[in-house]
């Protein structure tokens, strides 16, 4: 019999809201479930990024901070075992709408990438355009061949970053490589079409599942709401 491959090391979240009253944390909570959400920001960057013998380890402790920060998104600290992913208020309250559960996701799967990604000791931030998070969100990922996203987030392990690391890699340089990137964005942008409806409607069932998993508690200073994963539903 094979051996069970491993399963992805999921970390313990922990929700802290620090304004109910903002019209943003309503946006947030009609649009995701935070487990969900959660969870499946990081199970995407491990999947991008990584294979389960490969994915590092290290990080025990996720917590997620709604908060006022004005005229940004978002932005990920913390320490090698416990990080911080902070998002905006205002910036959730801007995308109130239909599109508040995508944004409010593919924002958290950005920012969960910036938790497990390699960075080449900090030195790819000076080429933000080819670092992990970056590629795997945009057609570029799929444009340089299967596992690129992979090959190069592990080039970035030992770093430092060199602009050539992209040519080594995809077989194109910086500039050809956003060329095609643009080219690419543009013809999603004038494709439209449908089709996402089906998809959408049974990712909103599946969250709605986890719904017994988690309450809206009156969180205040200092405060934070733990959600682990493995919390089982209440019966």
């Amino acid at each position: 019999m094979a051996p069970t491959p491993p399963e992805w090391p999921t970390p313990k979240f922990t929700l802290h809201i620090d304004d109910l009253t903002h019209p943003g944390t309503r946006v947030f909570i009609s649009a995701v479930t935070p487990l969900s959400a959660l969870r499946d920001a990081c199970l995407a960057s491990f999947a991008a990024l990584y294979t389960p013998h490969s994915v590092p380890r290290n990080v025990q402790t996720i917590t997620f901070i709604l908060c006022s920060i004005p005229g940004a998104v978002a932005h990920t600290t913390g320490s090698a075992h416990h990080k911080e992913i902070h998002l905006s208020l205002e910036h959730i309250h801007s995308t109130r709408g239909p599109r508040a559960r995508d944004e409010i996701r593919g924002v958290l799967t950005h920012e969960a990438v910036h938790c497990f990604q390699h960075d080449a000791g900090g030195s790819c931030n000076s080429c933000p355009a080819f670092s992990p998070d970056i590629v795997m969100h945009t057609p570029l990922g799929r444009g340089c061949g299967p596992g690129f996203v992979q090959r190069l987030n592990a080039r970035l392990e030992t770093g430092p970053h060199r602009d050539a690391v992209p040519e080594e890699l995809a077989g194109k340089g910086v500039d050809a490589l956003w060329g095609a990137y643009c080219a690419a964005l543009e013809r999603t942008r004038g494709g439209g079409g449908g089709g996402g409806e089906k998809e959408e409607e049974e990712e909103r069932e599946e969250e709605e599942g986890d719904d017994a998993m988690w309450e809206v508690v009156e969180v205040g200073e200092g405060a934070a709401m733990p959600l682990d994963t493995k919390t089982e539903r209440a019966g």
